[in-house]
């Protein structure tokens, strides 16, 4: 269980996240929220590229966003559908 949740720099990641699951509901998997906020030039979130969240968290590592995306799942804070889409 990674809860990295508490430092001041990952206050900057959960409120990434949660603004992405906002902005998209449904929409995202777990990856894909963290494709979008590390800048992934994925064809799978190309079509993201030219929303304000894109690239917002650059710099960092899509695996340590996605660790904190299942660490919001855990405490409850984010919550998937039946299809694995963040909501």
């Amino acid at each position: 269980v990674a809860v990295i949740i508490g430092a001041g720099e990952s206050t900057e990641v959960v409120d990434a996240i949660r603004e992405c699951v906002s902005a998209f509901p449904n929409q995202l998997p777990r990856s894909g929220v963290a494709k979008i906020l590390v800048g992934s030039e994925s064809e799978r979130v190309e079509q993201y590229q030219t929303y304000p969240l894109y690239n917002r968290l650059a710099g960092r590592s899509r695996v340590d966003v996605t660790l904190q995306v299942d660490a919001l799942i855990e405490a409850g804070i984010l919550q998937q559908n039946a299809k694995g889409y963040l909501m």
